[in-house]
């Protein structure tokens, strides 16, 4: 099937596609409410993402030091996943993806 994230209203019910392109296998999400901003990493690409999903754009957040991504949290100005090849926590800025 296809790989992609949708978002649902859940006031109205419709459904509508945020991201359907250049995705391979999603292990994590996380919502950061307070910025209209989704996070997720692809175990399938090794990177981690975001989307501002009021405005659609889109961002490699981090692409290298990734293998197996299989949580992801965001708290404050900071986005936490933890990696299971490297058996370990990291924590970036979560705009700019800096501050390993």
């Amino acid at each position: 099937g296809e790989v992609r994230i949708d978002m649902i209203n859940l006031e109205t019910g419709n459904q509508s596609i945020l991201v359907n392109t250049s995705i391979k296998e999603i292990s994590a999400i996380a919502l950061d409410d307070s910025s209209n901003t989704l996070y997720w990493a692809d175990r399938g690409l090794k990177k981690l993402e975001r989307i501002d999903y009021e405005t659609g754009e889109r961002v490699d957040l981090i692409t290298e030091g990734i293998v197996e991504p299989v949580g992801i949290a965001v708290q404050d100005r900071w986005l936490y996943w933890a990696d299971r090849d490297q058996s370990n926590i990291v924590r970036v800025d979560k705009v700019s993806g800096t501050s390993r």
